[in-house]
């Protein structure tokens, strides 16, 4: 999944980002930035998951 692949090392990115910054605003903001890829990350896993058990189902019918 190359979207998640380039959207965990955008995250990431973010948190170096947030170490490196002596401004505390923008390491919070970065950090909440970095949270949300993260989230989103894990949705589109659930959403393949779901969609691939769904495919299974009906085909068992």
């Amino acid at each position: 999944m190359v979207r998640g692949k380039y959207t965990r090392e955008a995250a990431a990115t973010l948190l170096r980002f947030a170490k490196s910054t002596s401004d505390p605003n923008l390491a919070a903001a970065l950090v909440e930035k970095a949270a949300d890829l993260n989230e989103r990350v894990g949705d589109l896993a659930l959403s393949s998951k779901d969609e691939s058990g769904t495919a299974a189902r009906e085909q068992k019918q």
